[in-house]
């Protein structure tokens, strides 16, 4: 089976050097917000103030295109945005594997607002198979991506 690089659910973190605040925020949330589904929070204040959300796509979509919007919003409203911002910003986007990050992170606090809080009403169908997973998992970790991906269509070539 050909591993995929499209997902349905993707966990966030925008952590913006001086923090999350004015049109940046909005914007953000915006787009969060035009997702079919989607769950977030902010935390802290002042600098420190950011936000995590984990989002829903009624169609795959990969891990670059989220990145791509998120760090055209930050380009234009974030007043710090540098490459160590970018580094930051992109490191924040992760594929949900399953509730966990939504369940135990999202909402540790208890307190989430109910308009923030639109998840899918069953999330299974969301989330990556086992094989998909563990596809993933060995991509993201290989040391060389050309070589693992070359090795992914020699082992298809030669299946049965």
């Amino acid at each position: 089976m050909e591993h995929s690089n499209k997902f349905r659910s993707f966990c966030i973190t925008v952590r913006p050097k001086g923090g999350l605040h004015g049109e940046y925020e909005e914007a953000v949330v915006k787009y969060i917000r035009k997702q079919s589904n989607y769950v977030y929070t902010f935390e802290k204040e002042a600098e420190a103030r950011h936000i995590h959300a984990q989002i829903f796509f009624e169609e795959p979509v990969r891990k670059s295109n989220i990145q791509t919007a998120l760090k055209r919003i930050a380009e234009k409203h974030d007043k710090d945005w540098s490459a160590s911002s970018r580094k930051v910003l992109v490191s924040g986007v992760k594929i949900a594997y399953n509730d966990n990050f939504m369940d135990n992170y999202i909402t540790k606090d208890g307190d989430i607002d109910i308009q923030n809080y639109s998840p899918p009403d069953s999330t299974e169908e969301y989330y990556p198979s086992q094989e998909e997973q563990a596809a993933a998992i060995a991509q993201a970790n290989a040391t060389d991506q050309r070589f693992h991906r070359l090795k992914q269509l020699w082992d298809l070539s030669h299946e049965d």
